[in-house]
């Protein structure tokens, strides 16, 4: 039992690696259904197979997350932000998916959409502060003598 506890603690290190991935999936996703809606052509196909491999790949990247703070670097105070704001990220992800396949519920879907970035970027940041400290980002770090 030792031995398996060991292994998801290491596989929780990959988090950071694969979280990467739904990130950019979402993004260029949102850049699909921008483009879609300039030129008015369907890109439905392409759209769904984005938000479906986005969920899925939160899904990997929140697990692996769980994974991850089971190991004892990690303070369980200064995850709770991140933790939540994952979670809060992975149901909106999944909720992109079950609307885009909704008839005639794309203004939903646009909504859900936007709000899904703004998690994440909120996930994202509280995740970058647990990395690289609480001043990560602070623009007044970029005055500061060295």
């Amino acid at each position: 039992m030792e031995t398996l506890f060991e292994i998801v603690k290491y596989l929780g290190k990959f988090h950071p690696l694969v979280l990467h991935l739904p990130i950019g999936s979402l993004l260029m996703t949102f850049l699909l259904v921008i483009i879609s809606k300039l030129q008015k052509s369907s890109l439905d196909k392409a759209i769904r197979i984005g938000v479906d491999f986005s969920f899925f790949g939160a899904l990997i990247a929140t697990i692996l997350g769980y994974f991850l703070s089971l190991d004892d670097t990690y303070d369980i105070e200064n995850l709770k932000p991140h933790l939540f704001a994952g979670l809060i990220t992975l149901f909106l992800t999944f909720s992109l998916s079950v609307s885009h396949r909704l008839q005639g519920k794309e203004n939903l879907f646009i909504s859900l959409f936007v709000m899904t970035l703004i998690a994440l970027s909120i996930t994202g940041h509280k995740g970058a502060m647990i990395t690289h400290g609480e001043d990560y980002l602070v623009p007044e770090a970029f005055f500061e003598e060295p």
